[in-house]
């Protein structure tokens, strides 16, 4: 993976551990936008044609990637206002179970519509205290993060499909942000019934892009009010709206979308297997250094698979040390989180 690093240049000035925040643009990317922005410079009106048959590509794009079909896909700006919509089409009856300290784009569009709620405790024991809840509570809905923005922790795949098979009307509802782009991913194997995903994480695609996946079924348990011009696929003849268009009722940004487009192709070119396996070493040597330091949190100690997200013990004091030292990372909770993305080495975890 060392070669790519000389992609994002970033690197030239910092030891970059903060893709949980904000994952960098790399120069192929900034070059690709400079292309668009000269198109639109010189053409206006007379490009829009190939830019709106290049959000078609750009579906197809995501679908590949995904592992799904690109009816089964709609374009968002971001993870909060496509959830949001969904949630409009949900019943104000349903029960929703979610995770203790989930991202808040996740708990709040749950808390302000007042749906009845549950909560299930992050610790070393998720999967135990999920299915107890879901025993207890009888829940609905589902909603949670597959990998926890501040300790790291998720979900596993297999984990989820086993609660699909246990509880096949549960409504499974996950938000990939932390998750999409760190490993291969099939979301019609999966048991996952709608993936959200903001792509300016571990996707590279700079801000403003996501997208939305989900399956059929999803159709008759959930029924979104919001639609627009581009609900109907830019076809005023269309008189059937699909479920995508629900989730795109406005014009999208090529630039935005074409510039995910560019970075999931670029991550295909790199291989999700090689980077799960380039991530999975270094999570495991992190892991082992962390435990030896007294630097983790208990809960993630009892986990036997973890992502390389890890939030350390750590004040201001050495936050700001690290910085000076040029270190880039983020203050979540209590601690100091610091996450390793396929630019990432040993050399930045010796750092």
């Amino acid at each position: 993976m060392e070669h790519y690093r000389s992609l994002f240049p970033i690197f030239q000035n910092y030891t970059y551990l903060n893709t949980a925040s904000l994952g960098p643009i790399s120069t192929s990317l900034a070059n690709w936008r400079r292309a668009h922005n000269q198109l639109l410079l010189t053409q206006a009106s007379e490009a829009y044609p190939s830019l709106v048959e290049s959000l078609n590509r750009v579906k197809e794009t995501v679908a590949l990637f995904s592992g799904t079909n690109m009816n089964n896909v709609a374009l968002l700006p971001n993870v909060s206002l496509g959830l949001n919509l969904l949630l409009e089409g949900l019943q104000p009856k349903e029960k929703v179970l979610l995770l203790e300290n989930d991202y808040p784009s996740v708990v709040l569009p749950i808390i302000h519509r007042g749906f009845s709620v549950c909560y299930a405790q992050v610790n070393g024991k998720l999967e135990e205290n999920i299915e107890e809840m879901i025993v207890k509570e009888r829940p609905d809905v589902f909603i949670f993060s597959i990998v926890q923005y501040t300790s790291g922790i998720h979900l596993p795949l297999d984990f989820l499909k086993r609660v699909k098979k246990n509880y096949p009307d549960l409504l499974i509802i996950a938000d990939g942000t932390q998750f999409i782009g760190t490993r291969p991913f099939h979301f019609d194997t999966s048991a996952i019934d709608v993936m959200v995903c903001s792509a300016y994480k571990w996707l590279l695609s700079g801000y403003g892009c996501g997208f939305m996946l989900f399956k059929d079924h999803v159709l008759h348990r959930t029924q979104p009010r919001s639609a627009g011009f581009a609900s109907y696929d830019y076809s005023i003849t269309d008189a059937e709206m699909r479920f995508s268009g629900r989730f795109q009722p406005g014009h999208l940004d090529p630039l935005n979308f074409g510039g995910l487009r560019h970075s999931l192709l670029f991550l295909m070119d790199v291989g999700l297997k090689n980077i799960e396996d380039h991530l999975k070493l270094i999570a495991d040597t992190a892991k082992e250094a962390f435990v030896e330091r007294k630097l983790l949190p208990e809960a993630l100690l009892q986990r036997k698979e973890h992502t390389t997200i890890f939030t350390l013990h750590g004040d201001d004091a050495v936050f700001r040390s690290l910085h000076e030292h040029g270190i880039i990372a983020s203050q979540r909770g209590e601690g100091i989180r610091v996450s390793f993305h396929l630019y990432n080495s040993m050399v930045d975890l010796e750092k």
